[in-house]
């Protein structure tokens, strides 16, 4: 008898078919519901904003009887807008780790033999304020040092008050990152010192020096949902992406052209090309006419003259320069130069590089008027919120904040500078 491949089908089939109502199937079907092994209980979902890195996003937590069971983006949050990236979502997995601290630990060995016993919250405060009151009653406020990594907004201002009033000069912050905002550069080209915004979303031309804002930006839901919109948010039109670095990253990969260029040479490049914007004379006139200073040459009060940043960008930053030293064709310069000029709004980043090249690349905004603009560089305002009430010193506490700090410093505020190295050099050596 010859079967062919549909007759085989056929038979395979029906003979699957009979078994499982026969057998294992039928039984199944038979077998009692499984009854629900935790019982329902008071649901709450709790607005807040991750803690996981910088980016600020805001999550909703759904908390069961007092025990937090999901997280989920909230979608009125302008951050984020109910997304989430994985290190969000998996935020539950740090707070119930079985290695995760619990409780105040208090050493109950010698130093470095990892002897430790669990107390509570009250012994722990108990302790902290007696040490702090030692120090003050040996007249040294100035032993007590504060280290935080990342201390912004509220929790800021609290623990600065709180050193001025016990009279500590030892804020240690350690918190410079290269993949932060290049603040440096803003502040000497703009005069802020807080960290502006790229509005991304809304610019029709990206051109990025190294800033692999795809990959390892200081908000990545933020800038992930902003290029989104950035490439198909607008049916009338797709941005372009130029980016300029020596590797091809993730964002490379991604953008519409990738230029290699050395090393370090960002901030050549982006004065090239703000060189070859001047000389087509396509920078914005009256907007370099009515909020800069230095563009044209200058004489001083004293009657000495000065070179402009027109003149000097021309004659030190010519193109043929530029494309000697990075590599990059004096056509392709020409070519970013127009488009990023013609294409508003444009806007161009960068990373935290050196503030010299942080001030080419802020200033290649500057030229064409995108500062504070919709597609340009932000400028955060300050929340008018009532200010506290001055930090009220007694006499400890000045002479504290007068002696040297533990990076050699004194007398000039709170804020360490110096390298952390110097931290733990200082504090091996007993300094001070």
């Amino acid at each position: 008898m010859k079967i062919n491949r549909r007759d085989f089908l056929k038979i395979g089939g029906g003979a699957g078919v009979a078994v499982a109502l026969g057998g294992g199937f039928w039984r199944w079907s038979q077998s009692p519901v499984l009854e629900l092994t935790n019982p329902p209980g008071v649901e709450k979902w709790i607005p807040t904003v991750c803690g996981q890195c910088m980016g600020g996003c805001g999550v909703l937590a759904r908390v069961i009887d007092g025990w937090a069971v999901n997280i989920v983006g909230n979608p009125l949050h302008p951050i984020n807008r109910g997304t989430l990236c994985p290190k969000g979502i998996a935020g539950l997995q740090g707070l119930y780790d079985p290695d995760r601290i619990r409780s105040p630990l208090k050493r109950v060995g010698k130093r470095g033999e990892g002897k430790w016993k669990s107390i509570t919250w009250d012994e722990a405060l108990a302790g902290l304020t007696g040490s702090l009151q030692t120090l003050r009653e040996k007249g040294e406020p100035e032993r007590l040092a504060l280290w935080a990594g990342r201390a912004r907004g509220l929790i800021r201002s609290l623990w600065e008050r709180f050193l001025e009033a016990f009279g500590s000069p030892n804020w240690i912050e350690n918190q410079f990152d290269w993949e932060g905002a290049p603040i440096e550069g803003f502040y000497l080209t703009q005069g802020i010192q807080t960290t502006p915004a790229y509005d991304l979303e809304n610019a029709r031309y990206i051109l990025s020096f190294g800033s692999n804002f795809l990959e390892s930006y200081g908000s990545p839901v933020q800038a992930l949902n902003a290029y989104g919109h950035f490439r198909r948010g607008r049916p009338d039109q797709r941005g372009k992406l130029v980016q300029i670095e020596s590797r091809l990253s993730i964002t490379g990969m991604k953008a519409d052209e990738w230029i290699p260029a050395p090393p370090g040479s960002e901030g050549l490049v982006a004065l090239g090309i703000a060189g070859m914007i001047i000389k087509e004379g396509l920078y914005n006139k009256d907007f370099i006419s009515r909020h800069s200073f230095g563009f044209e040459n200058w004489v001083d009060p004293q009657g000495k003259e000065h070179v402009g940043f027109k003149e000097f960008v021309l004659s030190t930053y010519g193109a043929d320069v530029v494309s000697k030293q990075t590599g990059i064709a004096i056509d392709t310069l020409i070519r970013l130069a127009r488009e990023f000029a013609t294409n508003q709004p444009s806007l161009a980043i960068g990373y935290r590089d050196r503030p010299f090249h942080q001030m080419a690349v802020a200033i290649l905004n500057g030229l064409v008027g995108n500062i504070d603009s919709p597609g340009g560089v932000l400028v955060p305002r300050t929340v008018p919120l009532q200010p506290f009430p001055p930090v009220v010193r007694d006499g400890m506490a000045e002479k504290g904040l007068r002696r040297e700090r533990i990076d050699g410093r004194a007398g000039d505020g709170l804020s360490m500078e110096q390298p952390p190295y110097l931290f733990a050099k200082n504090v091996i050596g007993g300094k001070p």
